[in-house]
Parts: structure tokens; sequence; C-alpha cells
């Protein structure tokens, strides 16, 4: 029995992405979680081009290659547009715990990144720090999850 269109050419897509992570130098867990999301992708792509009865060359698959191509697009220019924030946020937030004196938990290693103006912050000098503010542009509950996100175990290690 043949394999379904789509699942056909996921060892391209799958080599296109494992090489455009390697010259991005993205961290392997990103990589993992890519070329996840690209199975499922290309599973839904399969079922949907079964679902329209339709084969040879009236099958959805033209269509539905454009769509691999415009979201593999999307998703490219997404990490060209976040990569310099991305890479340079463990440094700053493993900056600003060492300068709390790794004493503080996540919320408030945010809201110091964040620049938040409350009692905690300035009781404790930390409005002073070179540190603060430094993530102002951003939510605060995002700097948590990037906190979060690098803290052991949080990516199955």
């Amino acid at each position: 029995m043949r394999s379904p269109p789509f699942r056909r050419s996921f060892m391209l897509w799958k080599a296109v992405t494992e090489k455009s992570a390697q010259e991005a130098d993205v961290h392997p867990d990103f990589l993992a979680n890519a070329i996840r999301h690209l199975r499922t992708w290309i599973a839904s792509a399969d079922s949907l081009n079964a679902g329209t009865g339709l084969s040879g060359s009236t099958s959805a698959k033209p269509i539905l290659d454009s769509l691999v191509r415009l979201a593999i697009s999307v998703c490219q220019a997404t990490m060209a547009l976040a990569w310099p924030i991305l890479k340079s946020l463990p440094k700053k937030i493993l900056s600003c715990v060492a300068r709390v004196k790794e004493r503080f938990g996540i919320n408030h290693v945010a809201q110091v990144l964040h620049g938040a103006d409350t009692d905690a912050v300035r009781s404790r000098g930390h409005d002073r720090l070179s540190t603060y503010g430094l993530l102002k542009e951003h939510d605060r509950l995002v700097i948590q999850v990037w906190i979060a996100a690098g803290r052991p175990g949080s990516f199955g290690a």
C-alpha cells in the first residue's frame, strides 16, 4: 500500500527544518518541538487529502503543498524576527538571578527584569540593579514563562 502523499515528503521537510535549525543554532528542544509540529501538520494534511476523495491530478496535494510552504515561511520569518531577542534572553535572566544573589523566585526575578515598581523590589534595592527594567517591553507573565522554561527539568531533562 502506498503511503499518503504528504508523509512521503516528511523526510524532505524534516531535513529542511533540521538544516534551518542548525544554521540558526537553536536549542535542541526547539528543533524536536518543530519536528513534532511538522509531523502533526503532515498527518493533518494527509487526512484532509484523504477526506477529499480526490486522487491523481485532481488531488488536493498542490493546494496543501502551498499551505505547507506558507506555514514554513511564516515560521522562518517569525524566527528571524524573534531570534535577536531570544538569543540574549538567557544572559539577561541569569544576570538578574546572579544580581539578586539567587535568593528569589521566578515572580520576583520577572518583576525586576520587567521594572516593576513594587515595595518588594524597592525595599531590597533591586530597582537599582543594572538588570532592573531590562525586559520592560515584555509582559511580566511572558518573562515568567521564559524564566520557567530555562529551569532544569522544564524540557524533560
